[in-house]
């Protein structure tokens, strides 16, 4: 997605495809299946056997894992649509250039400040916010973490060689 910043910018949206459900390995054997049995019911359908039983998919498989997903949007200015964009996932790496108290300046250098990136990470439903991006003015980024917790909590502020799992 094109972001708004003075030169042409990406955000990134990285989401993994839904997996097959799980076959219960136990029923294998003991119901003597049939890899097009298997495969049936990986794909979420019951198998009708030739003497008309039909087999629930749910009882062979469990379910598939959740697919995980991650946003990345830096040197954008706040954009309130984007929380449809990033909605519900499970972690958004956003900038913070500011803290919300320099909002005018975040306006004309088109950055975002700590507390907008929460507020989109909120109002998205997102799982954990990451910012990064910071102006050089701030020594450290205890006062943006606070700032951005104190709207949305599950908040981290990235520092060099930090890895985050999405889970």
């Amino acid at each position: 997605m094109l972001l708004k910043h003075r030169i042409p910018c990406y955000g990134y949206l990285f989401k993994e495809k839904i997996k097959e459900r799980g076959i219960i390995k136990e029923m294998i054997e003991e119901f003597d299946l049939k890899i097009p049995e298997i495969i049936q019911f990986k794909r979420g359908n019951d198998v009708t056997r030739e003497d008309g039983t039909v087999l629930n998919h749910l009882e062979f498989t469990t379910h598939p894992p959740k697919p995980r997903s991650y946003a990345f949007c830096t040197d954008t200015k706040y954009i309130e649509n984007l929380k449809e964009i990033v909605a519900n996932v499970d972690i958004l790496y956003h900038e913070a250039t500011f803290k919300h108290d320099m909002l005018d300046r975040a306006k004309a250098t088109f950055h975002t400040t700590a507390q907008q990136a929460a507020t989109l990470a909120k109002n998205a439903n997102v799982k954990q916010l990451i910012l990064g991006h910071f102006s050089q003015r701030y020594g450290e980024t205890t006062e943006i973490e606070e700032e951005a917790k104190s709207t949305f909590e599950n908040t981290k502020c990235v520092e060099d060689g930090d890895v985050f799992l999405v889970r």
